[in-house]
């Protein structure tokens, strides 16, 4: 209420963790994990970042239920979401990958 008083439109959001391919897989991490996500061998992170907003109530909802998901179904170091949760809850969610440990960047700088 603050925010709208002085005119501000506040954009409510999280940084979430991806899995690299699933949130239930309990890979094996060597060495210790990072911001960049880890390392599990094969090239392969623990995890990626991304950036999640909520555009309308439905993506705060949608945002609510990733985060709750990514805590109860995916905690492997850190509560992972993944794409099959992603593709469930994107109605009403701007994502992004605008961070180093993000899967786009990540694969960039592998080649």
């Amino acid at each position: 209420r603050g925010c709208k008083d002085q005119g501000i439109k506040p954009i409510i959001g999280t940084e979430i963790y991806l899995a690299h391919e699933s949130r239930h897989e309990r890979p094996s991490r060597r060495g210790r994990a990072d911001d960049s996500g880890g390392d599990t061998g094969g090239g392969k992170k623990l995890y990626y970042h991304a950036i999640l907003m909520a555009e309308n109530n439905v993506g705060y909802q949608n945002l609510i239920q990733l985060s709750s998901k990514a805590y109860m179904e995916g905690y492997h170091y850190k509560p992972r979401a993944d794409w099959e949760l992603m593709e469930q809850y994107a109605e009403g969610i701007i994502a992004t990958s605008g961070c180093l440990g993000g899967h786009v960047l990540q694969s960039l700088m592998q080649g």
